[in-house]
């Protein structure tokens, strides 16, 4: 499909449409057509114009195969019905490509690695972050903090750390299509309140990476890695 408008600027609120306005007129535009990762369909639009929200789609489906490539594992898909269930509950915080991503790829159970540290002798830096699937899911965002306390305040807690337990990996529902991804520590507040303080205080978060994309990307280099340490 060819769009061809003298000018535009793309809307970034989770949607699975991407929506642009040209001029006065609104139009609605499908955004992922086909999320089957492992049989590389990307979505399939084309424009005349640079749209910033399809190409950070497109990387992030190349950065999440590769990924795949890498583990050589593949994890479990999350039945959508389950998750628009646990979403209704959460105050509908889980961004709609997050849903079409987790509920058409298998990427539920992986561990990703990121690189929490400075390398030394004994210890690589490496902190390993496992996708949760439906049931932790639900007992991450819904019974346990920080992810019970996080939620109304517009996160969604989709990993722990399964390295160093406890700690929740999270994005914000309203920075766009391909969101920064945060550790956020487990012990940091008891209550929504408290919480709320401590992140515009910046002593809740830490960054894990600029955009869901580089996680992955971060993930597949660190697997290719310890891949490169393993065969010498």
């Amino acid at each position: 499909m060819l769009v061809s408008f003298a000018s535009y600027v793309p809307y970034t609120s989770p949607s699975d449409c991407l929506k642009t306005q040209f001029y006065n007129m609104h139009i609605r535009i499908p955004v992922f057509e086909n999320f089957e990762i492992l049989n590389s369909q990307i979505v399939n639009l084309s424009f005349e114009t640079d749209c910033r929200c399809i190409q950070l789609n497109e990387r992030m489906l190349k950065e999440i195969k590769s990924f795949m490539t890498a583990t050589n594992k593949k994890g479990v898909i999350i039945d959508k019905d389950m998750l628009d269930s646990l979403n209704s509950e959460i105050s509908n915080v889980i961004p709609e490509w997050f849903k079409e991503l987790i509920t058409k790829t298998p990427i539920a159970n992986l561990e990703i690695g990121w690189q929490a540290f400075d390398p030394d002798d004994k210890f690589d830096g490496v902190e390993w972050i496992t996708i949760l699937d439906i049931n932790l899911l639900k007992e991450i965002n819904l019974n346990s903090y920080p992810g019970n306390l996080i939620y109304p305040l517009g996160y969604f807690t989709f990993g722990y750390g399964s390295s160093w337990a406890g700690n929740c990996f999270i994005i914000k529902t309203d920075e766009g299509f391909d969101p920064p991804v945060y550790e956020i520590w487990h012990d940091v507040a008891h209550d929504i309140e408290s919480m709320k303080i401590e992140i515009e205080e910046n002593n809740a978060l830490r960054k894990v990476s600029n955009s869901f994309s580089e996680f992955f990307r971060n993930g597949a280099e660190i697997l290719n890695k310890e891949i490169g340490y393993n065969n010498v």
